[in-house]
């Protein structure tokens, strides 16, 4: 596992970025399509937050009659989530969400789903407006965290990492629905991405 330096972290606030990936009420405990433990990564959430300046949200944002959802049509959709304007699609409470300067949504236009916070279709031809966000902001570096590990986080962090911002995935702030999530991450370390631990952050940060 790659861990963080102490002299990487003096470039913590300016350069990077923490992306918060669909903790939303529907991936949580008492939601339509939760992730299994899942409401134990927001705590670290809300701690990982006082280390940076930029911290962006990606959202679930389906209209009602979203393709990717299970139907008479559609028998391996998933079940109604996250729809618009509903408290499935909300932010948890007790997520401190007073620091997050930009919210990007997707999965928006009902033809077409998309697990990456950087696009709003599968086809990967509607951008978010993240990437442009990341760019305007001269955002080099992205620690992810967020539900669920292999679908939206493992879509958003890969994409991030081919578009060549410096990735980090944060393990121990992240679940996901399937029982062995150490083999996603080690697909993901092939890919190149880098791997922390929510302490490395805090830590370091804790001792500037």
């Amino acid at each position: 596992m790659h861990f963080i330096k102490k002299r990487f972290a003096n470039s913590i606030l300016k350069h990077s970025a923490l992306i918060l990936v669909d903790i939303q009420n529907d991936f949580l405990e008492l939601g339509a399509l939760p992730v299994p433990n899942g409401n134990e990564i927001i705590p670290l959430a809300n701690q990982l937050q006082i280390c940076f300046e930029y911290i962006i949200a990606t959202k679930d944002w389906h209209p009602k009659n979203h393709i990717s959802f299970l139907s008479d049509t559609n028998l391996k959709g998933w079940p109604k989530h996250c729809i618009q304007n509903t408290w499935g699609s909300e932010f948890p409470k007790n997520l401190n969400i007073t620091k997050i300067k930009a919210v990007f949504l997707k999965g928006q236009d009902k033809n077409f789903d998309s697990y990456s916070g950087f696009y709003d279709d599968s086809n990967k031809k509607k951008p978010t407006g993240l990437l442009h966000y990341l760019h305007s902001n001269s955002i080099d570096t992205v620690f992810v965290a967020g539900l669920a590990l292999e679908f939206c986080v493992k879509e958003t962090i890969t994409d991030a990492h081919n578009l060549k911002f410096k990735s980090y995935l944060i393990t121990d702030a992240t679940k996901s629905i399937s029982s062995f999530p150490e083999l996603i991450i080690l697909k993901l370390q092939k890919l190149g991405i880098l791997t922390c631990l929510s302490k490395n952050i805090l830590n370091n940060f804790n001792s500037l």
